[in-house]
């Protein structure tokens, strides 16, 4: 009670990290929330980790190395095994310390003691860093240590995610009109929970922007392939958004609706809505934006699946030119358009202008994503067949 009541008089935005440190409720219960998935408590704490989420900053010291000791299941254990120079991430915020040497309880025969380790990261203060929601690290090795008596699992971390994720929420709030907290939470909810309980959540929300909320609505059947209701769904939104003359952010209502008709394979309605969500874009963002490129994109892909080859390789060069001026070099988006530029020359039958493209997306695929990401094992087919093809002639 005493802590509660401390908070509610004397916390400020700037200290939440101090507040999650503290041996009180808040730290406790935003964990728990986390790993049971409670939607009320996630949105209860939602200003929390807000102020957390920007509270997060690399600014005084390098720590040699941090750990996380923690319990895992002989299943999970099998699972780290399989998966060295792969890549994995964690539920919610993780706190690592200096020193793998904590005190586990209630460990049994089927469960492992195992320390994560991480190497040379800048930290707040000297005794414990927290890495932030969503935070991608590469398993590098997991080998048993006998002078400690424990399994240390080697972590990398991806520094491009740490960044992206320190930014996400103002990145977010950014990006499209009315985009607030509350929204973002279940935009965060999509990706650690599931489908059904990030619907509750988005049916519990009030006084909050109909329109955001039936685009997510959308994006929740997308992602469970139910496309008919998710166009349902994404043309309401439209129509709301236009009701109330949001021009610039229908075009991410018809950048999805442009999917949506992708997968239905109605490749001239995708078409369509990928040209006008274009439109839209050239009036209200600089003509190199990272957006002018994914709507240049999305048109030479549809065109790609109508089989106009000639066409989409346009359109493709375009997106490519402008992210390479906007974007770093190994950004998924400039990755994914070299592959898709061997897609086309492969379709042309250029084979030795489809290969340099290949071989470009695969060592950039290779440093992002893990290596049994079926993107990866495209391109290696493909690769083959071009090597086999050039090989016969």
């Amino acid at each position: 009670m005493k802590n509660i009541e401390e908070f509610e008089t004397t916390y400020k935005s700037t200290n939440a990290y101090e507040w999650y440190f503290k041996n009180c409720f808040i730290s406790k219960q935003l964990n728990k929330a986390f790993y049971t998935y409670d939607i009320e408590q996630l949105k209860l704490f939602s200003f929390f980790i807000h102020d957390l989420c920007l509270n997060i900053k690399s600014t005084c010291s390098i720590l040699d190395k941090v750990y996380y000791t923690t319990l895992i299941t002989t299943k999970q254990f099998e699972l780290l095994s399989q998966n060295i120079g792969k890549l994995i991430t964690f539920n919610g915020f993780l706190v690592m310390n200096c020193s793998c040497i904590e005190t586990v309880l209630y460990k049994n025969d089927e469960q492992v003691v195992v320390a994560f380790e991480v190497l040379n990261i800048d930290s707040i203060d000297l005794n414990h860093i927290i890495f932030d929601l969503g935070t991608i690290f590469q398993l590098d090795s997991f080998n048993f240590d006998s002078n400690l008596n424990l399994w240390i699992a080697r972590l990398t971390v991806n520094n491009n995610e740490i960044e992206i994720a320190q930014n996400y929420i103002l990145t977010k709030q950014q990006t499209m009109e009315k985009m607030t907290l509350p929204i973002i939470i279940g935009e965060l909810l999509l990706i650690i929970s599931n489908f059904s309980r990030t619907k509750t959540y988005f049916d519990n929300l009030q006084n909050e922007d109909d329109a955001l909320i039936y685009y997510f609505y959308e994006y929740i059947h997308y992602l469970k392939g139910e496309y008919d209701l998710a166009l349902e769904k994404s043309q309401i939104s439209y129509q709301l958004m236009i009701s109330e003359e949001r021009f610039k952010d229908s075009a991410f209502i018809l950048h999805d609706i442009g999917y949506i008709y992708d997968m239905k394979k109605e490749f001239n309605e995708a078409l369509n809505s990928h040209k006008q969500a274009l439109e839209i874009r050239q009036i209200y963002y600089p003509e190199s934006d990272v957006y002018i490129g994914i709507s240049l994109y999305n048109i030479g892909r549809t065109l790609v699946n109508i089989g106009d080859n000639d066409q989409a390789l346009i359109y493709h060069q375009k997106a490519l030119d402008i992210w390479e001026k906007t974007l770093k070099n190994n950004d998924p988006y400039i990755i994914q358009s070299l592959h898709s530029h061997g897609v086309v020359y492969f379709n042309k039958r250029d084979y030795l202008q489809a290969l340099p493209y290949y071989m470009k997306a695969l060592e950039l695929y290779e440093m992002t994503i893990p290596r049994d990401d079926h993107r990866i094992l495209m391109v290696k087919n493909a690769l083959e067949t071009i090597n086999d093809i050039i090989s016969r002639q």
